[in-house]
């Protein structure tokens, strides 16, 4: 399939991937991702816990550094999510391929950046359609009277919105990864121990 040669590992090679192979393998996919917007890891699912229990949406994967064991989105600060991050800091993602029938989920614990160095570089390297999401004078989920936008005259200033954007940054602890086969399906676990991972076939 040449969407998947596209995205530098094929199907075949999945099944094919030993232990010691996956975790590197796995960052691989998931810095594809963070710089390709066609690519199927590109929106995961994302969960956190909150008063009301869990809460499950869609995020975009903005950037993944195997080297930092890093998975970073953006958001608007004044949205539930970031109120149940400050609360509980451990989130889950769930990636998924439908191509490769190629599931893949990750744990780990959240930090918050929003008046730092790095909530000012995403925010410099936004697009100025990108930066029109944090410009609403509204609080994310808030009812409307109608399907109209909730911006401000002059919002497109150049500033106007930082204050609402945040960086969330989540340290991966822990990965699974499950391929789904027409006759069985294949599972493994991977945990960081300091310095590497560790990996370890599971019952899918």
């Amino acid at each position: 399939m040449g969407n998947d040669k596209s995205r530098g590992v094929r199907r075949q090679d999945l099944w094919s991937l030993g232990l010691e192979q996956w975790p590197q393998v796995a960052w691989g996919l998931l810095e594809q991702a963070a710089t390709g917007t066609d690519h199927p890891f590109r929106c995961p699912a994302l969960a956190t816990s909150g008063a009301d229990g869990p809460q499950v949406r869609t995020v975009i994967l903005r950037t993944a550094s195997a080297a930092t064991r890093r998975l970073l989105f953006y958001t608007d600060a004044r949205s539930p999510k970031v109120r149940e991050l400050r609360q509980l800091t451990q989130m889950a993602w769930m990636f998924y391929d439908p191509g490769q029938r190629f599931q893949l989920r990750a744990w780990g614990a959240a930090s918050l950046h929003q008046d730092d160095e790095l909530a000012e570089t995403c925010w410099e390297t936004c697009s100025p359609a990108n930066l029109l999401n944090y410009r609403g004078r509204t609080v994310p989920g808030t009812a409307l009277e109608a399907t109209l936008s909730s911006l401000p005259p002059g919002a497109l200033e150049d500033r106007l919105g930082r204050g609402n954007f945040l960086v969330v940054a989540c340290q991966v602890a822990r990965m699974d990864a499950l391929l789904l086969g027409p006759e069985f399906h294949r599972r493994l676990d991977m945990r960081w121990h300091e310095p590497s991972w560790v990996s370890t076939w599971v019952n899918p």
